[in-house]
């Protein structure tokens, strides 16, 4: 069975804008525009079991590596939650 991104879970003050599944470096993951409270930002999200083996300098260097837009720095933020999600956000 494929996993899915249907049950992410979103902060009730937050509006999702924009999202899509996107592949990088063969990690299914899925790309987030949000609005929370005024600030504006961008949240790459991954199962936590697909990058279990990397820790968050290995998955900011995955991102920053694969050639697309995202630009992962210093001010960008990485929580693995309950869920089941790796939450990076960046952007704002």
């Amino acid at each position: 069975m494929e996993r899915t991104f249907n049950n992410v879970p979103v902060d009730i003050d937050t509006r999702i804008t924009f999202q899509k599944e996107i592949e990088i470096k063969n990690f299914k993951a899925l790309y987030q525009k949000w609005n929370w409270d005024g600030i504006i930002g961008e949240s790459i999200i991954f199962h936590n079991d697909d990058v279990a083996s990397l820790n968050d300098d290995g998955l900011k260097e995955l991102i920053n590596s694969s050639g697309l837009e995202y630009i992962i720095n210093d001010k960008s933020t990485i929580s693995r939650d309950e869920s089941g999600f790796t939450f990076i956000n960046f952007g704002f």
